[in-house]
């Protein structure tokens, strides 16, 4: 069977129209003989949502090529088992490319659903220093030094001369002229430049890179706006005013109205951008407002008026609308306190009380107790689970020993899927899903909150629901 490297992708993201031209991209890997290789890249860099651009089989001497169109430059990607290599292509051209040596996961990585590849840039063979692939690398180097030599002897602030100094030195190592993707993708890597060591100058960044439509394709824009601009409703002093609104109006016309003021945001396809992903992030970070935030983007994706914007809210839509409740909650691959390996359809049948605790956190620790007195009710159809983070997998069950809990905990470090899935923002949280595995709350009370009598009306009308079918059932066979 062969191995088959990254994801399947359904449909394609491009079509051919008369701006787009044939890439090809070829090359010799012995160590990936048989695989089947996927190359794709990001529809846009909010949801990160993959595209897929063509395949390519590997023969048995590790050959390989594959054609496809591109409409504009852009950068693909091909999942490596372990790795995830980066290749920037322009229109036109044939790119004869070598992999690394194929790593195999190990039985722990192919487990985790949730495993993150080491990025790596793709080498090519025919193009020299005057590639944009070779430009992009040598930027980043450069832009890496320099950052790491104005932080030398640092003292809490760096001096705005010498990082305008350092800027000038990248652009005099660089080769003179260069493509519009290239000038862009080297702007922004120096406004994030600015950005960092002109203390945070959010303003000033702004007004100085941030004033023209965006780069929907360029990795180095939209690394930049996510940085600096992308948590707008945090570092502007007009958030508390922009929540109001949204609270109150909960119209997507008067939050771009109201922004429409501002000299920064005149650019109306980069102004919706910014509404866009703040409503993005407020989905994840209020939960009071998580409805409102849908509602809104639902008429961003009729409303906006940039296409490119319009589909970045549907794809929104489509990601952050598999956990509302009535959805299928997120599976759960975790292993428990006796090293087995927990998931959801294991307790199939019964309530689960999800909930994710942090060592050192002062309302965890308060409230694990009151989730030991619910436990011990042994309260029908009810199972607890408690995602433990901010300490070791050690410390988790020296804990479990001592205290004598007898419910299920899952070691999860921080940087688990399991965060990003659930959209865990803060801690602790509740969540109770539903016998037949959708969620029924995505913000449960807490053990504190009187969770029981929440839960004792959802196991009566759930007992009601199977009451009905049975009865329903027999009408059926009569």
């Amino acid at each position: 069977m062969k191995l088959i490297i990254g994801l399947f992708f359904s449909g394609l993201f491009f079509t051919t129209s008369l701006f787009s031209q044939n890439v090809k991209i070829s090359g010799n890997s012995r160590t990936y003989a048989g695989d089947t290789l996927y190359f794709y890249t990001y529809a846009e860099y909010i949801t990160k949502k993959k595209t897929s651009l063509g395949t390519a089989v590997v023969d048995s001497l590790g050959n390989f090529s594959v054609n496809f169109e591109i409409p504009e430059t852009l950068c693909a990607y091909i999942d490596l088992e372990v790795f995830r290599g980066k290749l920037f292509l322009e229109k036109g051209k044939w790119y004869k490319i070598v992999f690394p040596q194929k790593i195999k996961k190990t039985k722990r990585e192919l487990l985790n659903p949730f495993f993150v590849p080491q990025e790596f840039y793709v080498r090519v063979l025919n193009y020299g220093k005057e590639d944009l692939n070779s430009k992009i690398k040598l930027l980043n180097s450069l832009y890496n030094e320099k950052l790491s030599r104005l932080y030398v002897g640092y003292t809490g602030k760096v001096s705005p001369k010498k990082t305008e100094q350092a800027i000038k030195e990248i652009n005099d190592s660089l080769p003179k002229g260069g493509s519009l993707f290239f000038k862009g993708y080297k702007k922004y890597t120096i406004a994030v430049m600015r950005y960092i060591t002109y203390q945070h100058d959010f303003e000033g960044v702004m007004g100085r890179s941030f004033n023209n439509k965006p780069l929907y394709k360029n990795p180095s824009y939209n690394a930049a706006f996510e940085q600096v601009v992308g948590n707008y409703f945090e570092k502007s002093t007009g958030t508390t005013e922009l929540i109001e609104l949204l609270t109150k109006e909960k119209s997507w016309d008067k939050l771009d109205k109201k922004l429409s003021g501002q000299a920064a945001f005149a650019n109306t396809a980069f102004r919706e951008l910014v509404l866009i992903k703040a409503l993005y992030n407020t989905f994840y970070k209020d939960y009071v407002l998580r409805n409102v935030c849908l509602s809104v983007l639902k008429e961003a994706e009729s409303k906006a008026k940039n296409p490119e914007n319009r589909k970045i809210a549907a794809n929104i839509i489509e990601k952050i609308g598999t956990l509302l409740p009535g959805n299928s909650a997120p599976e759960i691959f975790l292993d428990d306190a006796n090293g087995e390996q927990f998931t959801l359809n294991k307790k199939a049948g019964k309530f689960i009380y999800l909930n994710f605790y942090e060592k050192g956190n002062y309302v965890c620790q308060k409230e694990i107790s009151l989730l030991d007195a619910i436990y011990k009710q042994n309260i029908d159809l009810l199972e607890i689970v408690t995602v433990w983070s901010g300490g070791s997998e050690a410390e988790m069950k020296a804990m479990i020993k001592a205290k004598k809990y007898g419910w299920t905990f899952l070691y999860a470090p921080e940087n688990e899927g399991i965060y990003k899935d659930y959209q865990i923002a803060v801690k602790p949280h509740y969540l109770l899903i539903h016998p037949e595995g959708y969620l029924l709350y995505m913000t449960a009370p807490s053990p504190a909150e009187h969770f029981e009598p929440l839960y004792y009306a959802a196991y009566q009308k759930w007992k009601r629901e199977l009451t009905r079918r049975k009865n329903h059932s027999g009408l059926d066979q009569n």
